[in-house]
């Protein structure tokens, strides 16, 4: 298609699972997902390469600005006034919350779904496998083998789901470098992002 490789978007998204990868060409160009072939949609550098595709037809579409060029915007600046809000936390307490629920969905039966997704693959009923990329399959599979204890395969597990948010968080800072950010469960902040939205709902 002559489009040149792009080393910042592939930068980003090295880091990124499978099924990670999967949802963002779902948002971006859904319909080249749908074209892609089970081997190619299961390949993380076949996605990459069809991220870096849409989003160089879309940003050449939407003609935005390539200083302000994001990897997966979705609509060029230009055309709407926005306001941008980002609410959030500490990342201690997002970690507790995370370590929370994870316990919750260990105690509602993450095990035994995880074994019966691996008996439908091993069964050959399952073909296409991204779920194997999710994040704390891995961990829970192992477990449901004898592997590991429970305690210590819940804390990766939990680990890996903060380190997942921290690359969110990070993205979002970088690309959304107007965002006005809230700590969410301070009663002050919520009162001042209350302030803010009426302010800007009052200038439309």
């Amino acid at each position: 298609m002559g489009i040149s490789p792009n080393a910042d978007a592939r930068a980003e998204l090295a880091d990124l699972s499978v099924s990670e990868l999967q949802e963002k060409l779902l948002q971006v160009a859904p319909e080249r997902l749908g074209k892609m072939n089970n081997s190619d949609r299961n390949n993380p550098r076949r996605l990459v390469r069809a991220l870096e595709v849409a989003v160089s037809v879309l940003e050449s579409t939407m003609q935005k600005p390539a200083q302000a060029a994001s990897p997966f915007f979705t609509a060029p600046t230009n055309l709407v006034k926005t306001l941008t809000l980002g609410i959030t936390d500490k990342l201690e307490v997002l970690h507790e919350k995370i370590t929370q629920r994870v316990r919750e969905r260990f105690e509602n039966g993450a095990v035994a779904e995880v074994e019966r997704v691996l008996e439908k693959i091993a069964a050959g009923k399952l073909v296409q496998k991204p779920v194997l990329s999710a994040l704390g399959f891995k961990e829970l599979a192992a477990l449901s083998m004898g592997e590991g204890e429970r305690e210590a395969v819940l804390d990766r597990w939990a680990q890996r789901e903060t380190q997942y948010v921290k690359r969110q968080l990070t993205w979002f800072k970088k690309y959304a470098q107007d965002a006005v950010w809230f700590q969410g469960r301070n009663e002050g902040e919520q009162e001042k992002l209350g302030v803010l939205v009426e302010k800007f709902i009052g200038s439309e």
